[in-house]
Order: structure tokens, then sequence, then C-alpha cells
């Protein structure tokens, strides 16, 4: 008996343990600003990240109006969920890496830190060639990424 309590109390910690990791994920305060040709948003949110989960709610007047989440291979916009690699194409460029909103929501380099310039608190990078006109700054407070050539500004500012 005493075995038996022993193996369910260690399937209990278990279970709650490893259904709750994405939960308790540290929220923080978010100005986002998504501006392509099919998605325009300016709003606040709560943004909820680690190594391979995003979570991004935005809010007008205190009203959810769009959920983003990207997990594994997908990037779901509210309930409507692409493979990475489609999303991308259909709502960014096709010239753009799979994980680019990712690591730009993130605050990692992309192309491969392809022309990196480390600065105090962050770092940039120019990116141009026929089909990209890049720039992209990381710093403690924001994150800025502009594609003049295919219209893309993508912004987020912590709050406090």
């Amino acid at each position: 008996m005493k075995n038996m309590f022993i193996i369910f109390s260690v399937i209990i910690i278990i279970f709650f343990t490893g259904c709750s990791s994405k939960m308790n994920l540290e929220k923080k305060s978010v100005l986002v600003m998504l501006k392509t040709d099919k998605l325009k948003y300016y709003d606040t949110g709560f943004l909820a990240l680690d190594d391979i989960f995003l979570h991004l709610e935005l809010f007008n007047v205190s009203t959810p109006i769009v959920t983003i989440k990207i997990e594994n291979n997908e990037i779901c916009f509210d309930k409507n969920c692409l493979e990475k690699r489609a999303f991308v194409d259909e709502y960014l460029s096709k010239y753009y890496e799979q994980d680019i909103l990712f690591n730009i929501f993130s605050g990692k380099e992309i192309f491969n830190a392809k022309n990196l310039i480390h600065e105090s608190g962050g770092f940039t990078q120019y990116i141009k060639d026929e089909n990209l006109d890049i720039i992209y700054i990381v710093n403690s407070k924001e994150i800025n990424f502009y594609d003049n050539f295919n219209g893309i500004k993508i912004k987020l500012k912590k709050l406090k």
C-alpha cells in the first residue's frame, strides 16, 4: 500500500509539472507594432517565451484582439495555424528564414547573424541584397525590425 501511494504521488507530480511548464512562463508587458501587407497591429500585450515556445496576446482597450503562438513547426494567429514556412511566405516574405518571427520577438540574431554588429546592451544587423533591405536593432528596451524593400515593420517595446 505504501508503494502504491509513492507511485501515485510521483505520477501526480510528473503530470502537474509537465503540463504546467508553459503556463508558468513569465509574461512581459509589451507594445507591439506589426505592419505587413496583410497584418496591421499597434497594440499593447503580454509576451511569454522560452527557447522553443512563444505566446503573444495583443489587447485594444483591455479587449483581447489577437493571439500569436509559435511552437514546434507552427505559427498560429488566433486559431488559424500554418507551418512556419507557409506562414512566413504568406504574411512576411518568401526570402525570410522560417524562424524569423520567433527570433525577432525573442531578440535573437537573424539570418545566421549575418552582418552582426555588437553594441552596448544589444546588437544591430544590416542585411541588403536584391530581395531584402533590413535594419534590425535589438537593445535592452526594444526590438526594431525594418525591411524597406518588403515594407515590413516590427517593433517590440518592453513596458514596465
